[in-house]
Order: structure tokens, then C-alpha cells, then sequence
């Protein structure tokens, strides 16, 4: 298998993939940031307030991100049609055994980037709230899951268009709906799983309208709608790798 991992490595060693990742994983963090506590007395919610903002930020922008990813792995062989004479030196198998697993090393990276970032933005603010680490981890494996089914989505869609432009333009208008559905009733946003970074919460806000005041609650883990995220994810890898067992070259 580390044949299969080095020579994807090797294609994509001027496109800075892991770089981009890492990028992506900043970015999520950063714009997570502009809900942080800034007054004395919202220090003692701090990590809520993160652990609330992160799974919306992860909504607007990890559809599109996903499918920045998948794309770029699947780049060279749509772009240089180069399918034919690859699938003569490595079969279809070890090919999509690569990808997979340099897609999901990009998503660990995205995942442990948000989750250094929480902690380091929590020690730097001064949070006097102690770590939810059970929370906080809920939040990684929420958000690795959803990741990783949005990225086999997208991969299949890669394999079977000629162009990215179908997996890119899916990942936007999945962003975007993803945006009205957080703010949907919980019950709608059960059938937009390219969303389930809300649902899958366990930090609730509750806003007071006469006071401005918000409050944070510590809820329980939606077990049911993990499973149907992982089941989700199952399916579009199935889906994935039928792409590429079916592709014509």
C-alpha cells in the first residue's frame, strides 16, 4: 500500500495539497473565531461558543472544500488522459486504495487543525471554562465522517464527468443550501446530509432577545444521525469506487 500512497504523493508534489488542507482547516477556525468570547463574564462559555460556531463555519465552507479536494486528486488523469496507460501499470484497486488514502490523510489534517486551533484560541483568550474533551472530540469525529462522505461524493463525481466543473458546482450549491439549512428546524435539516455538521451538534444556543445575552447548553450525541452519516458515507464510497471499476478509458 505505501507504493500506492508514494505515487500519489509524487503526482501531487507541486500542487501543495497537504498545504491546502491545512489552509482549509485555518480558515474554518479563523472565521469560528469571530464568535469568541470577548467580554470578562463570557470566558466561563468560551469553548461552547467554539464548539457551537465551528460545525456552522464547517457547513458554509467543507462542501466546497471537499470537492477542492477530490478534484485536484483526480486532476492529472482527467487532465492528461493518461487513464489508459495507468490502469496498464497499476490496477484500478491499488488506484483507488491511493486516493482514498491520501484524501482522508488531507481530511485528519483539516480535523486536527480545527481542534489545535480550539484549544490554542482557549489558552490564548484565557477561557475559564474547563475543555469538554468529550465534546470536543464528538465535534472531530462529526465533522472526519461528514467530511469524508462529502468527499466521496464529490470523488465519484470527478470520475465521471471529463471536467471538475460538475463536482465544484456541486460542492458550491452545497455550501450554499447548507447555509439556510442550519437555520432551518432541526427535522428539515435531517435531509440535507451535506449538512450534518449541525445536526450533529451537541452544543445548543439559547438567545434572549430582550437581554442580547447567549447561553450555551451541553446537549447529548445524536447517535442515530451518526449512523445514518456513516451509512451515507458507505454508500457514496461504493459509489466512488464503481467510477473508477466502470470508467472507460
Amino acid at each position: 500500500m505505501k507504493h500506492e500512497i508514494g505515487a500519489e504523493i509524487q503526482k501531487g508534489r507541486r500542487r501543495h495539497d497537504m498545504l491546502l488542507a491545512l489552509l482549509m482547516g485555518l480558515i474554518a477556525v479563523g472565521w469560528a473565531t469571530q464568535s469568541k468570547p470577548r467580554m470578562e463574564d463570557e470566558l466561563a462559555s468560551g469553548y461552547s461558543a467554539l464548539l457551537y460556531a465551528l460545525p456552522l463555519m464547517n457547513t458554509i465552507i467543507m462542501p466546497i472544500c471537499m470537492a477542492v479536494l477530490a478534484s485536484r486528486l483526480w486532476d492529472m488523469e482527467a487532465k492528461s488522459g493518461s487513464l489508459k496507460l495507468l490502469f496498464t501499470l497499476q490496477s484500478r484497486e491499488s488506484l483507488f486504495a491511493g486516493k482514498v488514502l491520501v484524501g482522508m490523510a488531507q481530511n485528519a489534517l483539516i480535523c486536527a487543525v480545527e481542534g489545535a486551533g480550539l484549544l490554542v484560541l482557549g489558552r490564548l483568550q484565557g477561557f475559564t471554562q474547563a475543555v469538554p474533551a468529550d465534546h470536543l472530540a464528538w465535534l472531530l469525529l462529526c465533522t472526519y465522517l461528514v467530511n469524508a462522505m462529502l468527499f466521496f461524493a464529490e470523488f465519484a463525481l470527478c470520475v465521471h464527468s471529463d471536467t471538475q466543473v460538475l463536482a465544484l458546482g456541486t460542492g458550491a450549491v452545497f455550501s450554499l443550501i447548507g447555509v439556510f439549512g442550519a437555520f432551518m428546524p432541526p427535522v428539515l435539516s435531517y435531509f440535507m446530509p451535506w449538512g450534518y455538521y449541525m445536526p450533529l451538534d451537541s452544543v445548543l444556543m439559547h438567545w434572549d432577545s430582550e437581554t442580547r445575552i447567549s447561553t450555551f447548553e451541553m446537549t447529548d450525541f445524536n447517535g442515530p444521525i451518526l449512523a445514518v452519516c456513516v451509512a451515507l458515507m458507505g454508500i457514496c464510497a461504493v459509489l466512488a469506487w464503481r467510477a473508477i471499476e466502470k470508467k472507460e478509458v
